[in-house]
């Protein structure tokens, strides 16, 4: 009896079955990956525009100063920032809250809280 070596057609398609199925789920997790850091750096960016705003608002000192909404760009994105202010306490502190959008958004990409002195009584 002739002994034969190698692997038989059946064992060589289940072998490239079991491969393109592992190399399918890395092509997918990468993608999952490189969409999570996409976003993530939208999202950091989207602070730093709402925090710049933020401050320059704080440094001016007065919150009716504090234009409604403005448009700022970094990079190659645009964003929109708006902001609403709240009633003043007793203190003379304001709430601000900004949101920042992509240009072409409808919903905002990230709110932000802070504190202005309020515009004094007239």
């Amino acid at each position: 009896m002739v002994r034969q070596h190698g692997f038989t057609l059946i064992e060589v398609l289940v072998a490239l079955a079991v491969i393109s199925f592992g190399l399918g789920a890395a092509l997918v997790a990468g993608s999952r990956q490189v969409q999570h850091a996409a976003a993530l750096q939208e999202r950091l960016e989207a602070e730093w525009v709402a925090r710049n705003a933020l401050t320059a608002w704080q440094l001016r000192g007065d919150a009716a100063e504090v234009p409604p909404q403005h448009s700022e760009q970094t990079g190659a994105r645009h964003w929109q920032v708006s902001h609403s202010l709240l009633e003043a306490d007793a203190g003379g502190i304001a709430r601000v809250q900004v949101e920042v959008r992509a240009a072409t958004a409808q919903m905002p990409r990230l709110r932000l809280a802070g504190w202005l002195p309020a515009a004094p009584a007239p």
